[in-house]
C-alpha cells in the first residue's frame, strides 16, 4: 500500500481586492487533502495597519506583499496610478505576471531596441524570459494590482539589472 510522504504539503491562496484593502486567505493542506489550518491575513491598503503578518515592502511606484519565498517566489505587486517600475532584467530568474485589477502596461523585449508594448486586463498573463528586459507600468488613474511567480536559482534584489529608472535607483 503507498504511503503519502509526509514532508509534501500543498499550499494555496485565495486573494480579494477590495476598494482601499487587500486580503489575502492562505490554505495550508496534507497530501490527504485533509485542511488543517486556515489563515486569514489582511493588509489595509488605506492606513497601512497590518492585521497579521504579512511581509510587505513599500517603493516610490507603490508596494508589494512578498507571498512566498523558497524554490521560487511569489508577490502580490501595487502600481500607484501615474507609476512605473524601472527597465530592468534578472540573470538568475524567470518571471510571471497575472493582472489581478486594473490596465498593466508591461514593456518587455530581448533587447532596449526591441522592446514591445502590451496591455493587460485581470485574468490575462505574461511570460517573462530570464534575460529578457521589462518594466510594468500604471498608465491610469487607478491602481493595477499583479502576481509575480519568481522561478529561477536565485531570487534576491541585486539579480536586478537596471536599464532606466525615473526615482533614480541604480
Amino acid at each position: 500500500m503507498y504511503k503519502y510522504p509526509k514532508t509534501v504539503k500543498l499550499y494555496f491562496f485565495i486573494i480579494f481586492i477590495f476598494d482601499k484593502s487587500v486580503q489575502i486567505i492562505f490554505y495550508y493542506v496534507d497530501m490527504k487533502i485533509n485542511l488543517i489550518e486556515n489563515k486569514t491575513v489582511q493588509k489595509s491598503v488605506l492606513n497601512g495597519t497590518e492585521v497579521a503578518h504579512l511581509e510587505s515592502e513599500n517603493r516610490p511606484w507603490g508596494s508589494f506583499y512578498n507571498l512566498a519565498d523558497g524554490n521560487y517566489k511569489m508577490k502580490v505587486i501595487k502600481v500607484n496610478p501615474g507609476e512605473q517600475l524601472s527597465v530592468q532584467s534578472h540573470t538568475k530568474r524567470s518571471e510571471k505576471w497575472i493582472c489581478l485589477s486594473g490596465i498593466l502596461t508591461v514593456n518587455l523585449g530581448e533587447t532596449l531596441e526591441s522592446l514591445t508594448e502590451y496591455h493587460l486586463v485581470p485574468n490575462q498573463t505574461i511570460d517573462i524570459p530570464r534575460g529578457y528586459i521589462h518594466q510594468a507600468k500604471n498608465n491610469t488613474n487607478t491602481e493595477v494590482y499583479f502576481f509575480e511567480l519568481q522561478t529561477g536559482t536565485y531570487f534576491g534584489e541585486d539579480d536586478i539589472i537596471r536599464y532606466s529608472d525615473v526615482y533614480g535607483r541604480q
